[in-house]
């Protein structure tokens, strides 16, 4: 992290924790907490406190790091936009969510897994709501429970994930696991709050996420690749989920779209 940014990061969180009072023991306990993340979230969404098992889970060496990242840094587009939805929620209703279970964590294989979440809002001394504070763990797939279609979704989604740069016809999809294509779609809005067509673009958009930051593919190539009918549609969707035009997300990143890629693109 640039010296500069470290610094804006440690005024960040010293200002939100002066507010809180006498914070260490609590983050010093859940660091002792096996399979648990602790995180504390400001109101506008971004991270200011992490456990090291969280950390880890991120790559990250020191909380500091994480300090001033948002739900798109930390999880995939279709966790992070579900998180923060509930973020939302919590700080305007002041209902905590707890014991939840949720799909939201990705094992080692890149698979989906069953999590466990609490959270609530923090409060100020004066009663104004300053962030959200919140543990997960992952957890058994909760088998009567929930609802048994909702397993079916592990094959569906790693289709998905593996086939996403290719049509996809969500007849096929349900076909294949025995459901219709109502109930399918019903099922994603119920696990994921969003339809199965939105679920296909936000891992189009995730996928090509890792392209961009990783390669110098042409735009349009990257559209083409991640299953966008062209550039415009991808600029479009990626924008709406990211915040960004694809090209404003590589530059702000420090990269740049290969000119001899684009030549050889164009012709």
């Amino acid at each position: 992290m640039a010296p500069a940014a470290l610094a804006v990061a440690r005024e960040r969180q010293a200002a939100f924790f002066a507010r809180t009072g006498d914070h260490e023991p609590l983050r010093a306990l859940f660091n002792h907490l096996p399979n648990h993340r602790f995180f504390i979230k400001s109101v506008s969404g971004h991270f200011l406190a992490a456990n090291d098992f969280n950390l880890r889970r991120l790559a990250l060496n020191q909380e500091i790091q994480i300090v001033g990242w948002t739900d798109e840094q930390a999880h995939p587009s279709t966790i992070a936009h579900i998180c923060r939805e509930d973020d939302l929620r919590i700080m305007r209703t002041m209902r905590p969510m707890i014991n939840h279970m949720e799909i939201l964590f990705h094992d080692e294989q890149n698979r989906w897994e069953w999590g466990c979440t609490t959270k609530l809002a923090m409060m100020a001394g004066d009663g104004q709501v300053i962030g959200i504070i919140g543990i997960s763990y992952p957890a058994a797939s909760p088998v009567g429970t929930v609802d048994q279609d909702i397993l079916l979704l592990e094959k569906v989604v790693a289709e998905i994930q593996t086939r996403h740069g290719q049509p996809i016809k969500v007849d096929e999809l349900a076909t294949a696991v025995a459901l219709s294509p109502k109930r399918l779609n019903d099922i994603f809005q119920r696990v994921y709050r969003m339809g199965i067509q939105q679920f296909i673009i936000h891992t189009r958009v995730e996928a090509a996420v890792q392209t961009l930051l990783k390669t110098r593919m042409p735009l349009g190539q990257v559209a083409l690749e991640h299953g966008f009918s062209d550039q415009s549609a991808f600029t479009r969707h990626f924008r709406q989920l990211i915040g960004q035009t694809p090209q404003q997300f590589r530059s702000t990143r420090g990269v740049s779209e290969s000119p001899i890629s684009s030549k050889k693109h164009r012709k």
